[in-house]
């Protein structure tokens, strides 16, 4: 056990109640950027090690309510102020008499997760924002043809608003009768720019004020990693 607790990659922790470490592996000091346990022993608790101290108060109101707190995520402190965020697993230590005396747990550095979460998040809104700002009308849909995307283009095009159509209107609504199941025929062929694609198909829409519209259509179908 005494090895496990030493080399063991994410920190493990015994504390007071009233907020002083009692023991510390080395993952949690090189985690927070102490050199030594005796340096560390030293911090309080709540305002040296919380980022935000209102937090350990929240965190030891769960954990003698219940004895325990699985993965509740929280922001520590490093030692040079920068904000890290953990996964905190915790129970109760309590004495012979059933007091509760401290806390014991470890805490998994959630940094690297946080940073892919923001990463994908700022693709993620960069893909957004260029579908919605693009000049040409964009939408899809899922399999059973349900519009799920709709861009300002499309608004402006077919004169209606995203907030209308997306989840409650069927593409073959948007088409002239027919003209959906044509085109998905089309694109499972390679006649016309290849398998699952669909280049510059003349093709006319219905606007919801019942106007016909003619233009060309792109399109494609879009796979997942398991290829389906």
């Amino acid at each position: 056990y005494y090895s496990l607790f030493e080399h063991v990659g994410c920190g493990v922790y015994v504390s007071s109640k009233e907020g002083k470490f009692l023991n510390a592996n080395p993952a949690l000091l090189d985690m927070l950027g102490y050199g030594s346990r005796e340096e560390f022993f030293e911090i309080d608790i709540e305002k040296d090690l919380y980022y935000r101290s209102e937090d350990r108060k929240k965190f030891q109101e769960m954990i003698e309510r219940d004895g325990r707190v699985i993965d509740y995520e929280v922001d520590f402190k490093h030692k040079d102020g920068r904000k890290i965020p953990v996964l905190l697993t915790s129970h109760v230590r309590y004495d012979q008499n059933g007091n509760v005396v401290g806390y014991e747990g470890i805490n998994v550095d959630q940094s690297q997760r946080k940073e892919m979460e923001k990463r994908l998040k700022e693709a993620h809104d960069f893909l957004n924002k260029t579908i919605h700002s693009s000049p040409n009308p964009i939408m899809a849909t899922d399999m059973k043809g349900n519009i799920i995307i709709w861009n300002r283009a499309a608004e402006e095009a077919l004169g209606c608003k995203a907030e209308d159509v997306v989840g409650k209107t069927n593409i073959e609504k948007i088409y002239s009768e027919g003209d959906a199941r044509k085109v998905m025929q089309m694109m499972r062929g390679p006649e016309y720019g290849g398998v699952c694609k669909l280049r510059a198909y003349p093709i006319t829409y219905v606007r919801q004020d019942g106007q016909i519209v003619e233009g060309n259509l792109s399109a494609s179908i879009i796979y997942d990693a398991k290829g389906n």
